[in-house]
Parts: C-alpha cells; sequence; structure tokens
C-alpha cells in the first residue's frame, strides 16, 4: 500500500511540475516578483524544533556516505574543511509559508561531495 501511496504522490507532484504549479521565480533579472503566492516574508530565522539541539564536538563530528556509491567517505571536521568551499546566496521558500530572500552560505558544494562519491547508477 505504501508504494501506491508513493506512487500517487510522485504522478501529483509531476503533474504540477509540468504545469508550473508554485513555480517559484522569474525571469525579470533584478528579482522584483520573488516572493511566491502564499508565503510570506521573514527577516529572521523561524525555528522549528522540539528545544533539542545536539551539542556535538567538532573533534566527534563526521560525515559518512556509504552504500550506492563507488568510493565510500568518511570525513572528521578537519577532512570536511580542507574541501573546497564555496560561497552562494539564495532565497528559502519553506513549505511553511515563509520566504527568506538573499541568505549568504558557505561550504562544500553538493557537486563535489557527489565528484568524491560518485554515486552508482542504481544510487536513487
Amino acid at each position: 500500500m505504501a508504494d501506491g501511496i508513493r506512487s500517487k504522490l510522485v504522478a501529483i507532484k509531476q503533474a504540477w511540475a509540468q504545469s508550473r504549479r508554485l513555480l517559484t521565480g522569474t525571469s525579470d533579472p533584478d528579482h522584483a516578483n520573488r516572493l511566491p503566492p502564499g508565503q510570506r516574508l521573514v527577516t529572521n530565522w523561524p525555528v522549528l524544533d522540539l528545544g533539542v539541539k545536539p551539542d556535538i564536538a567538532k573533534a566527534d563530528w563526521r560525515l559518512t556516505v556509504d552504500g550506492a556509491v563507488a568510493n565510500p567517505i568518511t570525513w572528521d571536521w578537519a577532512a570536511y574543511q580542507a574541501q573546497p568551499q564555496i560561497e552562494d546566496v539564495s532565497d528559502i521558500h519553506c513549505v511553511t509559508q515563509w520566504s527568506r530572500f538573499d541568505n549568504r552560505w558557505t561550504g562544500v558544494a553538493t557537486s563535489h561531495l557527489l565528484s568524491v562519491v560518485q554515486p552508482l547508477p542504481q544510487a536513487n
């Protein structure tokens, strides 16, 4: 039954994408109309949690990527920081109907991580 529900949800979302439903962004180079319908603009970071925040020392931090990859990795904090870093600016449009513009990020690009681990064809 779960597979049937998943297939139905995927089909619905594919239909939404084809009809351009909830499409964000415009061809406006100045991005004057960036707020999607139904979203509200915030300038803070809405925090939705249970008040439990793990305290992980950098000495204990690990990123492990394994499974359907040609090159499994485990990076500690120093190895992660030694990877090429990028800077990016992007908007966030949350499913809880808030948007925040011009968020600045620094870190390892997903494309770099994928180039290192090399997902296998059966990975999904």
